[in-house]
């Protein structure tokens, strides 16, 4: 396989880095989300970029993020399936970019390193971290994290 970014070769899985990239939303008609699909499929996983290092993993998910994110994209789940809208409105989170309440609609990147070592990047996998009042300042939030 090679680097999404500057073409070096990456012998395995295990030797590269990658990250998982998801957008949520929440509004009063529930849930939607969108996982970017454009990485290339390497030993059947999918949904990340391949990179051969942690620089330019970094590089390449900025670049993926800027790109590859748009609100017609995201997958809706119906509101009887998911809660979390009810959730992230009702506690009185304020957008961390621009300080505005968050009381309509919220928008947030969940960033998990998928190689070589699986973890969070960032405070997603709290319920009510992360969260912004709009898809460009998610970008910019998430954007901010990367550097």
């Amino acid at each position: 396989m090679q680097c999404e970014q500057c073409n070096k070769h990456i012998e395995s899985v295990e030797e590269a880095h990658s990250m998982l990239v998801v957008l949520q939303k929440v509004d009063a008609s529930g849930y939607s989300f969108f996982q970017c699909d454009n990485g290339g499929i390497v030993d059947g996983h999918s949904w990340q970029h391949w990179h051969c290092c942690k620089d330019e993993m970094l590089k390449g998910v900025e670049k993926c993020i800027t790109a590859h994110y748009k609100e017609e994209a995201l997958q809706h789940i119906p509101l009887s399936q998911v809660s979390l809208h009810a959730k992230v409105l009702n506690t009185g989170l304020s957008c961390p970019v621009c300080q505005k309440d968050i009381t309509d609609i919220a928008y947030r990147f969940c960033l998990t390193v998928a190689t070589p070592i699986n973890y969070v990047f960032d405070e997603s996998s709290d319920m009510t971290k992360e969260w912004c009042c709009s898809l460009e300042h998610a970008k910019v939030s998430a954007i901010d994290k990367l550097k």
